[in-house]
């Protein structure tokens, strides 16, 4: 499971000035650099080298290498999409895979795993598909300064929970791996208190 602790420079002011300048801006309120989540570092950074060719540690390399195949066999069923097409089409691609715990998969009660490392292990938590969907998507095309990971809390079951939302056009769409359907950002179905959005290269902390 997701877990809310992360790492911040200093402590956060609420006289801060909003900096996020879309939809997002009605609530994060201060900009860090995605470094300083080191769990999503880590797994971005786990994942390019995966998808370059590096295969983890904890399978071979041909093993790896079929891993790659599906996971570019979902990108190009994507990329043939386009627009808010492509967000449908990730979303029941990867919340397709089943849902497995950190504890049940990996023997820990938090780790961030790759789409190779999730697809390998046959399913993933809440970050995991939602790492995978950012993956996708950026490997199908869409700007990378587009996607973000957002993590926050369900409100109604009030436990952690993490989920990939992607710009177009100025309308945030969120890809959730509690449904197939895709809302905007803000709608009340979502059910969802945002603590951070982790994108490639910043960080945006929202307010409490």
């Amino acid at each position: 499971m997701v877990q809310l602790a992360y790492a911040v420079p200093r402590p956060v002011s609420a006289t801060e000035t909003l900096v996020y300048p879309t939809p997002f801006a009605r609530t994060a309120f201060r900009t860090v650099d995605a470094a300083l989540f080191p769990k999503w570092h880590a797994a971005i950074t786990r994942m390019d080298l995966q998808l370059n060719g590096t295969s983890p540690a904890s399978m071979s390399a041909d093993q790896a290498a079929k891993v790659r195949d599906a996971f570019s066999r979902i990108v190009e069923h994507v990329a043939a999409q386009s627009g808010f097409d492509m967000f449908v089409a990730t979303n029941k691609l990867i919340n397709a895979v089943p849902y497995r715990s950190d504890q049940e998969v990996y023997g820990v009660s938090d780790y961030w795993a790759t789409p190779v490392e999730m697809l390998a292990a046959g399913g993933g938590d809440c970050e995991d598909h939602a790492i995978a969907k950012l993956a996708v998507l950026k490997q199908a095309g869409v700007s990378a300064d587009k996607l973000r990971l957002v993590v926050g809390t369900d409100t109604i079951t009030g436990k952690a929970h993490a989920m990939a939302v992607v710009e177009l056009d100025g309308i945030a769409y969120v890809l959730d791996g509690r449904t197939d359907e895709i809302a905007t950002w803000g709608s009340a179905e979502l059910h969802f208190k945002p603590l951070y959005a982790a994108g490639f290269y910043k960080a945006w902390i929202y307010r409490s």
